[in-house]
């Protein structure tokens, strides 16, 4: 029982803090340039599920999303590119990576959103 009891703590350790809410900030592209970002998710354990987009109008679905140790993944496709997200969890914000690939090229960016109030 005591087993059980560990396993189940730490398993949820493993997903680290809850994720679910809206993120606004925005993402600072190679050139310089910066777009708003607002990031709708839902946690379920480590599943990671929402969308994503520049603002609550344009919103992508989020594909294969889930919570990691310190932090969420997702991808979101757009039809004109794939992104991978891998954002680390700084409590009421988080901050990553996003990677792109349009046109068989890929593109990175520094993203940083906090939790909507």
């Amino acid at each position: 029982m005591k087993c059980l009891l560990w396993l189940a703590l730490a398993s949820l350790s493993l997903a680290g803090a809850d994720a679910t809410g809206t993120w606004v900030g925005e993402m600072t592209l190679a050139d310089g340039g910066r777009v708003p970002v607002r990031i709708v998710l839902t946690q379920d354990g480590t599943r990671v599920s929402g969308t994503e987009g520049p603002d609550a109008i344009e919103q992508h679905p989020i594909q294969n999303g889930q919570a990691k140790s310190r932090g969420v993944t997702f991808q979101v496709d757009t039809g004109d590119s794939v992104s991978v997200f891998v954002l680390k969890d700084e409590g009421d914000s988080m901050s990553g990576i996003v990677a792109s690939k349009r046109d068989g090229r890929t593109q990175k960016a520094r993203l940083v959103v906090s939790r909507a109030r």
